[in-house]
């Protein structure tokens, strides 16, 4: 399982990008002039992490899951129900724990779900999923990123949008 990559121009120069989900956010933020970088690894105390993208006038970094990534990712599904990878038949909750670690000590992350209609099996797992990431923005599907773009989620500071939403963010 291999996922394809893409070279996705930027005003800082060509940045690659892993997969679909990843290049549809990257030529999103473009489209809305919304400058983003791809992060260094951060070291927290679970390993390393590294971010897909960093929006650098909101502060915010973004992850892109697809649907069965996103459940490995917190423990609650293996990525192949078979298991024909080792890594892809386990569960484990590491990168949460780095995830969270970085959202709470450096920066805040928002989860986009990136749409897939082969994903619709998974959805009966979503009310535990969304109990194990209190506290992320989570965005399901391109229709609602790009409402979220709309709406300037990404041009401000957090704080500053929060605070003038009242904490509705």
């Amino acid at each position: 399982m291999f996922v394809k990559w893409y070279p996705i121009e930027t005003s800082s120069g060509v940045k690659k990008v892993q997969g679909l989900g990843e290049k549809f956010v990257a030529e999103s933020l473009n489209r809305f002039g919304i400058q983003w970088d791809r992060p260094k690894s951060i070291v927290t105390p679970f390993g390393k992490y590294t971010p897909d993208f960093f929006c650098v006038m909101s502060g915010v970094f973004i992850e892109v899951k697809g649907m069965r990534t996103a459940l490995k990712m917190v423990g609650l599904a293996s990525l192949l129900e078979n298991g024909r990878t080792k890594w892809a038949g386990t569960l484990d909750e590491n990168s949460l724990k780095k995830m969270k670690w970085v959202h709470e000590n450096v920066a805040p992350i928002d989860i986009y779900i990136n749409d897939n209609p082969n994903d619709a099996t998974y959805k009966s797992y979503l009310p535990d999923f969304e109990d194990k990431v209190k506290g992320f923005k989570v965005v399901y599907g391109k229709e609602h990123f790009l409402t979220w773009l709309r709406i300037d989620k990404y041009f401000h500071k957090r704080e500053k949008i929060e605070e003038e939403l009242d904490g509705e963010y």
